[in-house]
């Protein structure tokens, strides 16, 4: 899609579900990012963002069912979020950088 063609279509999808304001702030929001000539950088993080959202969709709506409706995994699993609540997002990176590694390879580009 080209990108005017996506600035409006952005534009008036946030028209339409917040209001004026918000779709004219999307719509100068979304010109500055083109205008500045990071569209592509954009459009890049954004479907990034939409990955991850489906991803996290898929596995934590039935968990979090799951940790509902079952007392048992509920008392398993309970500690195991208490701990994953209270640690700093920066601890989670040590194991993602183990993980996939430094360099241009792990980059998105």
């Amino acid at each position: 899609m080209p990108a005017p063609v996506a600035i409006i279509v952005f534009a008036l999808i946030a028209w339409q579900i917040s209001g004026v304001g918000m779709g004219v702030a999307t719509l100068v929001s979304l010109i500055a990012i083109g205008a500045i000539g990071a569209w592509s950088q954009a459009m890049v993080t954004l479907a990034l963002v939409l990955t991850a959202l489906l991803f996290c969709i898929v596995i934590g709506l039935p968990l979090g069912i799951w940790l509902a409706r079952s007392p048992r995994a509920a008392k398993i699993i309970r500690p195991l979020l208490d701990a994953m609540q209270t640690t700093p997002a920066f601890v989670y990176l040590v194991p993602i950088v183990m993980l996939f590694g430094i360099g241009n390879v792990p980059g998105v580009g």
